[in-house]
């Protein structure tokens, strides 16, 4: 890259700083069987939750069973699209019947946007509970 065009290219990026963007603050409570030390991380198709990468944007734990994140997104972003993990894939959150769930969206409407959300279990461990009723059915001679 040439000099020139690194100069220029800085000058766009402080110029987007300045212009000043949105905020999302990401709230996320998780099921009481979430190991304390977490960790949860969120992560999207944006460059800012890193483009799906499921151990990109780790969540500080604020309390018992709850963790949060702030984000800063450019002015243009009206949407966003994540998804919560545990760290990889087998870990992300899932629906109270263990299947993953679609995409969660949010919608940047303003400056700043708190969104929160209830995670009812994870991927790894609603197999794991799957599994172990399934083996007591068997064992009872249900299956």
């Amino acid at each position: 890259m040439r000099p020139g065009s690194l100069v220029a290219l800085a000058a766009v990026f402080f110029y987007a700083l300045a212009a000043g963007g949105k905020t999302l603050e990401i709230v996320v409570n998780v099921p009481t069987n979430t190991p304390e030390s977490g960790p949860v991380y969120v992560t999207g198709a944006q460059s800012e939750l890193g483009r799906w990468q499921p151990d990109y944007l780790p969540l500080k734990k604020i309390g018992p069973h709850t963790f949060s994140a702030r984000v800063e997104f450019p002015q243009a972003v009206t949407k966003v699209q994540m998804k919560i993990t545990r760290g990889n894939w087998n870990t992300e959150a899932v629906n109270g019947k263990a299947e993953p769930l679609p995409n969660l969206e949010v919608k940047l409407a303003g400056e700043a946007v708190r969104w929160t959300y209830g995670v009812v279990s994870w991927k790894a461990f609603s197999a794991a509970r799957q599994l172990s009723r399934r083996s007591d059915l068997a064992a009872a001679g249900i299956l």
